[in-house]
């Protein structure tokens, strides 16, 4: 049930990430500064970019950890690619909300702005679940524990 959980825990930190990224890419199709729009200007563009690949980066290891969860729920490796997709999902879920309060300007720092809401909402799981800190210290006790090395540090 644990591996479960942790996996819809992930599902939804992907789930903050891809709809926040989508919301603020059409933001910057949108929004117009200096006759130009903000999405046009090359260091929105590229940091747009690189929110994106850190998006399916995460979907990737989510994936996986799903795959693996139903082929061979009570596997090692399992419980490792969990760790690892609750980790890069949560973390970027908070980075792509924070970008998305940046990229928005000062409307977005009020807290009814909807990218206000979804950056509580990630810091909101996070602060639940330990936050990728959190699994990645449980990701190196399952690799010690899987390559034999069971002492603690």
């Amino acid at each position: 049930m644990r591996s479960r959980a942790r996996l819809v825990l992930a599902t939804e930190s992907l789930g903050i990430a891809q709809h926040v990224l989508d919301e603020t890419v059409g933001y910057a199709g949108r929004r117009v500064q200096f006759g130009r729009t903000i999405g046009s200007f090359q260091a929105v563009a590229h940091r747009l970019a690189d929110l994106a690949a850190s998006v399916e980066l995460a979907r990737s290891a989510v994936y996986g950890a799903a795959w693996a969860l139903t082929a061979e729920p009570d596997a090692l490796d399992t419980e490792i690619d969990l760790a690892v997709a609750a980790a890069l999902a949560g973390d970027t879920a908070v980075t792509v909300a924070k970008s998305a309060v940046q990229l928005h300007g000062g409307i977005a720092i009020t807290w009814e702005h909807w990218a206000h809401r979804y950056l509580r909402r990630a810091n909101t799981l996070a602060a639940l679940t330990g936050g990728a800190r959190h699994y990645r210290t449980h990701l190196a006790a399952l690799i010690d524990r899987r390559d034999g090395h069971d002492e603690q540090y």
